[in-house]
């Protein structure tokens, strides 16, 4: 049976800066000493005071006990300013705190309090005893549940050597083309101006999303425009740093194939922006996050998209995916398509040959026009023709790009959105449905499935008379 003592040695308070400043909790481990070094040098590049904060926690085992008596009080905050006088020496500005009360608790309160710019903590394996409170999860929960970057160091060594510009600092940054890899790419430039950068962006796709090879590689197409959507995003922030783009097939979760990347290129950080849900969410929704902390041996740098508050930008569409029916009300939808990029970009025109099945859908296949059904290269062609004559000849348009595609598919609106995916369609373009039995049965259905399952914004044309 356990015993537990509530230990409440004399509280002193010191007062947080009131400027912008790094934290660092410390339990005084090996570990958190260095993780105190690293926080140390930031601090300093960065002209700012390192506030190092220690939290003993007011319950402890009986079997500590001894220990609790020991390290409580008095001589806790003796050796926290023993730490701080040892930092001093680097020249930066140290200010203590000492707390009692749950460390994650303690450290997450002062993430939030107005000021702190980052927190830096150490990592290491378990051990026994009180003290270690660092070494096991509260380093991690202190990422998650932070409103600050959170800068875990496990590589202290790396980061140390890069700090004092003996190395350039290899970064993998997680991006999903999201408001969180914003946050995420917004900390790494913050970054670069402590020291040299090899910068290195992962796109991991769930399987299934785009289409994939037999040796499990993404088309070629899309690969392509997603290292070009990648690398403009991270461009648009880091401006002239050097960027190489990694785009990977993982599984539903993603964060191992992230951590294995990290581990394949030697990476010494590893930079992800979390949404840090909350509640029910967080019971159902996985977390890449803290799946690549859990995972993955190198430095992990946070970023809660809390943290993040960007200008208001007006995102510039570049290319167009645009869903015809071959029906006379297309050319409406195609004019507004093009009027999507005023200052030029790619309008790619899709049509989809429907392959009905019968046996699986006799009461559509009934209300089709006998020839819908075939797919065999005369209708094929004939649909690339008609294709060919909806692209309008316009001094306007002058800017854009023009391409056309025939699918064969099942599933029109699957093979839309595929499309799009390949495409790499920042909007997805359609026209409204028919008031037809064939629009009702097939359009209708069509589009409101496209606007329903859609990553990018759906444009519906209404169609004149339509």
């Amino acid at each position: 049976m356990n015993f537990y003592l509530v230990v409440n040695p004399t509280r002193q308070k010191h007062p947080t800066p009131d400027c912008m400043y790094i934290l660092c909790p410390t339990d005084f481990s090996p570990a958190a000493l260095e993780a105190a070094d690293v926080a140390a040098l930031i601090a300093k590049k960065r002209g700012l005071p390192l506030l190092l904060l220690h939290s003993m926690s007011q319950w402890t085992n009986a079997t500590s006990l001894a220990g609790a008596l020991t390290l409580g009080g008095p001589a806790d905050e003796e050796e926290l300013e023993t730490e701080a006088r040892r930092l001093r020496t680097t020249g930066v500005e140290v200010i203590t705190n000492y707390r009692v009360g749950s460390p994650l608790r303690e450290v997450t309160a002062a993430t939030k309090i107005s000021g702190a710019e980052m927190v830096v903590v150490g990592s290491s394996p378990p051990t026994a005893g009180i003290m270690n409170w660092l070494s096991g999860s509260v380093g991690a929960r202190v990422a998650e549940h932070g409103s600050i970057p959170t800068l875990i160091a496990r590589r202290p060594d790396v980061l140390i050597s890069w700090l004092q510009g003996r190395a350039p600092l290899r970064v993998l940054c997680a991006t999903d083309l999201t408001l969180a890899s914003e946050a995420a790419i917004a900390a790494l430039k913050q970054l670069a101006s402590l020291g040299t950068l090899r910068v290195e962006a992962a796109h991991i796709i769930a399987p299934g999303v785009h289409p994939v090879s037999a040796s499990g590689e993404i088309e070629a197409e899309a690969k392509t425009n997603l290292m070009s959507d990648v690398w403009q995003q991270m461009h648009g922030v880091l401006g002239d740093i050097p960027i190489w783009v990694h785009i990977r097939v993982g599984n539903s979760h993603g964060a191992e194939t992230m951590a294995r990347l990290a581990s394949e290129l030697d990476t010494g950080l590893v930079v992800v922006g979390t949404r840090q849900l909350h509640g029910l969410r967080r019971l159902l929704a996985s977390s890449f996050s803290s799946g690549v902390l859990s995972r993955s041996k190198t430095n992990m740098l946070c970023v809660p998209l809390s943290s993040y508050h960007p200008d208001f930008r007006v995102p510039r569409l570049r290319r167009i995916l645009v869903a015809l029916s071959l029906s006379k009300g297309d050319a409406e939808t195609v004019r507004y398509a093009c009027s999507l990029l005023p200052d030029g970009g790619t309008v790619r025109f899709i049509h989809v040959c429907p392959t009905v099945l019968p046996a699986l859908q006799p009461a559509l296949a009934a209300r089709l026009p006998a020839d819908t059904s075939r797919f065999g290269a005369d209708v094929t062609l004939e649909a690339e023709e008609s294709l060919l004559d909806l692209i309008p000849e316009s001094e306007q348009i002058s800017k854009i790009k023009i391409e056309s595609e025939v699918l064969v598919h099942t599933d029109l609106a699957q093979a839309i959105l595929e499309a799009s995916d390949v495409f790499g369609a920042d909007a997805i373009c359609v026209g409204s449905p028919s008031r037809s039995r064939l629009g009702a049965a097939v359009l209708g259905s069509v589009t409101h499935a496209v606007m329903s399952k859609a990553h990018q914004p759906v444009v519906v044309v209404p169609h004149a008379g339509g």
